[in-house]
């Protein structure tokens, strides 16, 4: 799977991208479970930069320049966001949607975060979450539901396979 490219901003766009994101005090990872403010955003940086971008590429170019340590923090003065609600999956749900999760995200070697900028990904989890348990739930909420399981530590985890050969970490004295 090709690696998804960053939409280019000339550096008076990254500042105002900047500027905007630094007014609107939501942490970046928030925005999916906050899809009006998202939205709002959206329109705000289309409308001022003179642009017409979807959310998605304004949203992964954040997520890369937040991995790359150079995006600014919000250093606690944000705006908090609750957990959802837990209970809108009854346990058997939860549990067609970690299949769901392996299948679709686990199975192409991506985390969680990819749902949060790649919405067709994010509908194929709720595709196959209807078909595991017979019932439609919103992708969105999907998304939020698994990103905040995977933030409180509590979220299946992609398992990197070691080879057969691999000796690993272990003590210097043992492998030689």
């Amino acid at each position: 799977m090709a690696r998804r490219l960053s939409i280019p901003l000339a550096p008076h766009e990254d500042e105002l991208l900047r500027q905007l994101y630094l007014t609107y005090r939501i942490p970046s990872d928030q925005y999916k479970r906050r899809q009006p403010e998202a939205a709002r955003f959206l329109f705000e940086w289309n409308r001022r930069a003179d642009r017409d971008d979807c959310w998605e590429d304004i949203y992964h170019y954040i997520l890369t320049k937040r991995k790359q340590k150079k995006w600014p923090t919000l250093d606690g003065n944000h705006l908090p966001m609750p957990d959802p609600d837990w209970t809108t999956l009854p346990d058997d749900e939860w549990d067609a949607l970690q299949e769901s999760y392996a299948a679709v995200v686990l199975a192409r070697g991506l985390g969680s975060d990819a749902l949060l900028y790649d919405a067709d990904l994010s509908s194929e989890l709720a595709r196959d979450f209807a078909r595991r348990s017979g019932r439609s739930v919103p992708s969105p909420l999907l998304t939020a539901l698994v990103v905040s399981k995977r933030k409180k530590g509590e979220w299946i985890h992609l398992r990197v396979e070691e080879a057969d050969d691999d000796l690993g970490f272990g003590d210097i004295d043992e492998v030689a």
